[in-house]
């Protein structure tokens, strides 16, 4: 029988199928468009400090580029980071010592928190879409 023994875990599960609510014809510039649909940013680490930072241009019109809507990051203090500067989104200051734990990020959010979607500017119809790439590294 051979046991394989880990001191450390560290891991980043994601869905890629993210979306955002329909913009409106009565939301206003400045307005922040909620997150639409079941969002999964899990975190499973053990005995590890981390850091998590999401990085995003915006999403773009399929027809016309020219047409985009940056994507941020509201904390619970209501402190606006945009995703273009790669912002930290989440951290763990202490450890998890005695089992391995799950934690989903986006569960923690309320529907004016986390990663939403900026309404800066005249809108051309149809769909846009984005990237938003993260990054987990183990913190000090």
């Amino acid at each position: 029988m051979t046991f394989n023994y880990s001191s450390k875990l560290l891991e980043l599960t994601v869905n890629n199928n993210y979306r955002f609510e329909d913009i409106k014809p009565v939301d206003r510039f400045g307005d922040y468009i909620k997150r639409d649909g079941e969002w999964k940013v899990n975190v499973n680490s053990l005995n590890a400090k981390w850091n998590l930072k999401a990085q995003s241009d915006g999403v773009f019109n399929q027809r016309d580029t020219d047409f985009y809507e940056p994507l941020i990051f509201m904390n619970k203090t209501n402190d606006k980071q945009e995703l273009s500067n790669n912002p930290i989104i989440a951290s763990r200051s202490t450890a998890i010592t005695s089992q391995n734990q799950i934690e989903n990020i986006a569960d923690d959010w309320s529907d004016d928190e986390g990663i939403l979607l900026e309404n800066t500017q005249p809108n051309l119809s149809g769909e846009y879409k984005g990237k938003i790439s993260w990054t987990l590294t183990e913190a000090p």
